[in-house]
């Protein structure tokens, strides 16, 4: 009998050399991101999302909560951020609760949300 292959991933206790993890912009994901390192988003995410770093790019599209040390949207989210810092960019639109040490929005984003401030 032939053995089972062995699996293409590492098991998520393992370390990895990698540093950034990417959703590509044809991507859907439903669920929790859990990561110690960069997350950037290109896709679409429904859920909850944690790393040291999050950006959404122009074309992401999120619903859910973020917890993170530094968040960069310039897509589209719905839903509670808590981070250190917060960066809405131009094209950005934002609906919901923003927690924040730090919060930086360029002119022309669309910020409908109850934004808090973290001490």
């Amino acid at each position: 009998m032939t053995p089972p292959p062995k699996p293409i991933y590492q098991p998520f206790s393992q370390k990895t050399n990698s540093t950034n993890t990417i959703i590509t912009q044809n991507t859907a994901i439903e669920g929790s991101i859990i990561a110690g390192h960069e997350i950037t988003i290109h896709g679409s995410i429904n859920g909850y999302m944690t790393a040291s770093k999050i950006t959404m790019e122009k074309s992401a599209i999120c619903i859910g909560t973020i917890h993170s040390e530094n968040v960069r949207i310039a897509g589209n989210f719905n839903g509670e951020i808590k981070s250190k810092k917060v960066e809405i960019l131009a094209s950005a639109k934002i609906k919901g609760i923003i927690q924040q040490k730090i919060l930086r929005v360029e002119s022309g984003a669309i910020l409908d949300a109850e934004v808090k401030h973290q001490h």
